[in-house]
């Protein structure tokens, strides 16, 4: 078993904690008018600051920690749970460009960049300059890892 770190870059880092801190100040500002005012917190207030919060947890949930590498399956260990791709499924493993990077839905760069992406792709890259796309039989994945040549190496599929 071989596991692989899945560091986030600056750019992700950056964004994770400055949309963090503006989330936190918005519930935080919310919640001191009315605590300080002496009027009740009301539902719409409550309802966006567990919105904000439930939002932020669902992100930081799929956020990938460490990719791993058996003999049987990769897996994509995320911050709650993990997902795992049998190697017998995985038809080609490539080295992707930064700019290559295309998200229909999800988080673009709030804990990485998760979510769907173009041609039935789920991504789970922390960082866009060390991406690599995984071809399965069930669609692809967009991942990003410490040692991307290790990691192919691991994989081993287009030998």
């Amino acid at each position: 078993m071989k596991s692989f770190k899945v560091p986030a870059s600056t750019y992700v880092n950056v964004v994770t904690y400055g949309l963090g801190l503006i989330g936190l100040s918005i519930i935080w500002l919310m919640m001191q008018k009315s605590l300080f005012s002496g009027e009740k917190i009301g539902a719409l207030k409550l309802l966006f600051a567990i919105v904000i919060a439930l939002a932020g947890l669902y992100f930081f949930a799929n956020s990938p920690k460490k990719l791993t590498v058996d003999a049987k399956s990769l897996f994509i260990e995320k911050n709650f749970g993990k997902v795992e791709i049998p190697l017998s499924a995985i038809t080609k493993v490539s080295q992707l460009a930064n700019k290559e990077l295309k998200l229909f839905t999800g988080s673009s760069g709030f804990f990485g960049f998760l979510g769907k992406g173009v041609a039935n792709s789920q991504s789970y890259v922390k960082d866009r300059g060390r991406m690599l796309k995984l071809e399965t039989s069930q669609g692809n994945y967009l991942l990003s890892c410490e040692d991307r040549a290790g990691f192919m190496k691991a994989l081993d599929v287009n030998s």
